[in-house]
């Protein structure tokens, strides 16, 4: 494949003998130094193997990060920026006053606001979460 690409992109037949050279003195070298392929682990478990040994038996509960940065629907755009500061995440989680979660606040939507003064004061989470159509029943605390 690497070698119709750079033809392609050269249309030069001069490197077409030094690239199959490479080519194959690269594919023995790595099935010289490395087990299976990463391609021949997938078929195998596309075929019916599991993937155990990887996860396990585990639940998704196990695998959850406990925790995750929330604020309420009614913090400030200061509170947000503030927030966004402290954790280092890219999403923020807004909850109600029942701690259930409404939405997500995503740093890269908020950007573009970060320099000015005015929406410090003015504009709520609410505003700035991404809506889910139906309250969730995931009760961060």
């Amino acid at each position: 494949m690497a070698i119709m690409m750079l033809f392609e992109m050269t249309l030069s037949y001069d490197i077409i003998l030094p690239l199959m050279l490479c080519c194959v003195i690269a594919y023995f070298t790595a099935k010289s130094l490395a087990g299976p392929s990463l391609y021949r682990i997938l078929s195998r478990n596309a075929d019916g193997g599991t993937v155990d040994g990887i996860i396990g038996n585990g639940q998704v509960s196990e695998f959850m990060k406990t925790d995750a940065p929330f604020v309420s629907e009614s913090a400030s755009f200061s509170e947000i920026a503030r927030m966004f500061l402290s954790v280092r995440r890219n999403n923020l989680y807004v909850v109600d006053r029942n701690q259930v979660f409404c939405g997500a606040v995503a740093l890269h939507d908020i950007k573009n606001f970060l320099h000015d003064p005015a929406l410090a004061q003015v504009v709520i989470a609410a505003i700035f979460s991404m809506r889910i159509s139906q309250p969730s029943t995931l009760i961060l605390r």
